[in-house]
């Protein structure tokens, strides 16, 4: 298993401290993914971008609903890697 959070570089480029929350899901719980595909819009400050998934596998649990705020160390879903 692993845990699916917003790469670091993304934080960087955008404004610190500005508010970022799950805009939608693309995926649902139970979906098999593969690496690099987009699983959700994420929203910071004035900018979206979408959340690629780490690895292939399946989405075993979506922790941060849409609509949901979230911070730079939570973790958003989590993937049962194959």
């Amino acid at each position: 298993m692993t845990d699916v959070v917003l790469d670091p570089v993304f934080w960087e480029l955008m404004e610190s401290g500005a508010p970022a929350f799950v805009q939608c899901w693309l995926v649902a719980e139970g979906d098999r993914v593969h690496s690099g595909q987009a699983l959700a819009s994420i929203h910071i400050g004035l900018d979206t971008v979408d959340l690629p998934a780490p690895h292939s596998g399946t989405v075993e649990e979506i922790l941060v609903g849409s609509g949901g705020s979230f911070t730079r160390d939570d973790t958003l879903a989590r993937l049962i890697v194959i």
